[in-house]
């Protein structure tokens, strides 16, 4: 006998079938999906990929706890993302791909009612503010090609971003591409550095290399460039530090690499050089810095935690 099913009764739902059902999830598929956000404090160095120094011991830290081991390199979490970058702590280059061409050129047209700038719109970038701090390290060498001028002027823009007191903006560049004037100045910049050099200082262990004729202290990059501070109602050397780190960052993500010669700026700032590179006598060389391209990104190095002093 047939049974009646009352109207207000709900039907059952059908089962679904093994068809219908979504296919589980891989254990590959699993390892992709990105981790935990950590810090780069607490994962023991710098971003991106973090190796120890060659005079350190090798560990490894987890990007998830930043907890370190004996035994492999120390690898940091990315600052953007909190993963580990296995191809850079592999290879040790920078896991963001830099090239000369990375940054493309500025916006043609700007919006109706925009401010007028003095400079240059932003232009796009392959390389985030995270990534360039994170990843950029001093360069030793050099391929031995000139930067371009459309390239320096590119870096130029780009320092002169840097903040500045009471907005004096005291910064000015001086460009050395001429291999006779680079020999000159590195030669006599070793002799100052000998002769000025304080007795136990920790610059004695570098005497042998600067007693060398032979060691460059612009490691051969070919092109230095100096920014200089212009006089004024404030002191403008932290300002042109401030523009010089900018122009770092910015060679790092437009593929060049840079190293600050601390030896060279006793030798810019006297008489003679100043005159022969068009510097005004009232006006101080602040920071030197070769840049040009690079043989190979340096393994990037342990950094200590940041230490803070108080907070309160």
């Amino acid at each position: 006998m047939k049974t009646t099913r009352n109207a207000s009764t709900p039907r059952p739902e059908p089962r679904a079938s093994a068809k219908d059902k979504p296919p589980a999830k891989s254990a590959t598929q699993a390892k992709k999906a990105p981790g935990p956000t950590s810090s780069a404090a607490s994962g023991g160095g710098a971003g991106g990929s973090a190796l120890s120094s060659k005079h350190d011991k090798p560990t490894s830290t987890s990007p998830s706890t930043g907890t370190t081991s004996p035994g492999k390199p120390a690898v940091a979490a990315h600052p953007a993302n909190g993963r580990a970058d296995d191809e850079a702590t592999a290879t040790g280059r920078s896991s963001v791909a830099a090239s000369p061409t990375a940054l493309k050129d500025p916006p043609k047209a700007a919006a109706k009612g925009a401010a007028k700038s003095t400079t240059h719109a932003v232009p796009a970038s392959g390389v985030d503010a995270l990534h360039a701090i994170y990843e950029r390290r001093a360069v030793r060498e050099y391929t031995g090609v000139k930067p371009s001028r459309d390239l320096l002027k590119r870096l130029f823009d780009a320092a002169v971003q840097a903040p500045s007191a009471m907005d004096l903006q005291p910064w000015s560049f001086v460009v050395v591409q001429d291999a006779a004037t680079l020999k000159r100045l590195s030669d006599h910049a070793k002799k100052l550095s000998l002769a000025r050099m304080p007795s136990g200082s920790g610059l004695s262990l570098y005497r042998r290399e600067l007693e060398d004729p032979k060691t460059d202290i612009f490691h051969g990059a070919g092109t230095l460039v100096a920014i200089v501070a212009k006089p004024g109602p404030w002191p403008g050397v932290e300002d042109c530090c401030l523009a010089g780190q900018n122009f770092m960052l910015a060679a790092h993500a437009l593929g060049l690499g840079t190293c600050p010669i601390g030896y060279a700026r006793d030798a810019l700032n006297e008489p003679s050089f100043k005159r022969e590179l068009g510097i005004p006598n009232d006006h101080a060389v602040a920071m030197a810095i070769v840049v040009g391209h690079k043989k190979d990104q340096p393994s990037p190095t342990m950094r200590h935690e940041a230490r803070v002093l108080a907070w309160s």
